[in-house]
């Protein structure tokens, strides 16, 4: 059977090509499925290593105002010792400033505070003397420094009366300092937010800046919903015209959440690459091998003549050699 070049396309070719095709996109899928499996667990891992960082700074001083209360509670010390034990208190890395109110309006405080001042105008202190437990404020700009703060106080009660209200200023700024310098891809980043969705840490808006749920008219409220949920969880959403990957982890001991984003064509840059490179390689293949089928178009009659006796070039010199055979000598 002598077969032509534009059958061997059609017979051969053609679904060698379909299965290249099909080979690419499996292979694309597999890669863009993997990556996505390794984009999750990136992100979860960066966002839970600096949930905890954050927890961890927090507690400690959680830990350490706990300490200060009940031993407080037990036996309070006299005005110099108490003087002494705010000042000490101040002097701990990431504290600003501490004050003990007391319930007749007098205080003890780490910095010099105006005349007339009284601790029980404060919401620290109307907060912590009607609650139990240690409370902690919604985070601030503090007006003389103006930098992010966040305050701890708790009632301290001596033989179930109030003796005061302990107060520490902790800077939130200092403790999201090693954030400035973490790089998520080229145009990701990594921020926090707090319980209402406002910015406590982020590198293009700021603390006075509307929360979340509150910018542009209400349109990313659904979106400050998912980042606020109560458990570490990774979503897709649009922002600002760009679609992105969002990892969330909450912080348990403020409600705070630290949330790693990246956009979603640089998170998959690489498998939108392997897509190219398996498009490339099918094209080759089809090429070459249309290219083979034309320029080899007796390649049916190289096989179709080996089996009665070589190739056509072999037939064609068997005549005369046979006549030279039948020749006869002189």
């Amino acid at each position: 059977m002598k077969l032509k070049p534009k059958k061997m396309l059609m017979g051969i070719g053609i679904p060698l090509i379909i299965v290249f095709i099909v080979m690419g996109i499996i292979i694309y899928m597999m890669a863009g499925s993997a990556l996505r499996d390794g984009v999750d667990v990136s992100m979860e891992e960066r966002g839970s290593h600096y949930a905890t960082r954050l927890d961890g700074n927090l507690r400690e001083e959680i830990t350490m105002m706990q300490t200060i209360v009940m031993n407080w509670s037990e036996v309070m010390p006299g005005e110099e010792a108490l003087a002494q034990a705010i000042d000490h208190i101040a002097a701990r890395h990431g504290v600003r400033t501490a004050a003990f109110g007391r319930p007749d309006g007098s205080y003890v405080a780490s910095i010099p505070l105006p005349a007339g001042w009284d601790p029980r105008t404060r919401p620290w202190y109307k907060e912590a003397s009607s609650s139990d437990g240690l409370h902690i404020s919604d985070v601030y700009e503090e007006p003389n420094t103006h930098e992010n703060v966040v305050t701890f106080s708790q009632a301290i009660y001596k033989d179930g009366a109030l003796a005061g209200v302990l107060a520490v200023d902790i800077s939130v700024s200092d403790m999201t300092e090693a954030l400035q310098n973490v790089k998520v891809g080229e145009h990701g980043s990594i921020c926090v937010l707090g319980p209402k969705g406002e910015f406590i840490y982020h590198k293009k808006f700021k603390l006075s800046d509307p929360p979340l749920s509150e910018m542009d008219g209400g349109s990313q409220r659904e979106l400050a919903e998912r980042l606020l949920s109560d458990k570490a969880t990774m979503f897709e959403h649009e922002f600002d015209g760009v679609k992105k990957f969002y990892q969330t982890v909450p912080i348990p001991s403020t409600g705070w959440h630290v949330v790693v984003e990246v956009p979603h064509a640089e998170a998959f840059a690489a498998a939108t690459h392997m897509r190219m490179l398996s498009r490339a390689s099918a094209s080759l293949r089809s090429f070459f091998w249309v290219r083979i089928t034309y320029y080899f178009p007796d390649v049916d009659d190289h096989a179709a003549g080996v089996p009665f006796g070589g190739s056509r070039a072999d037939r064609e010199r068997r005549p005369h050699a046979q006549a030279a055979h039948e020749r006869p000598c002189r």
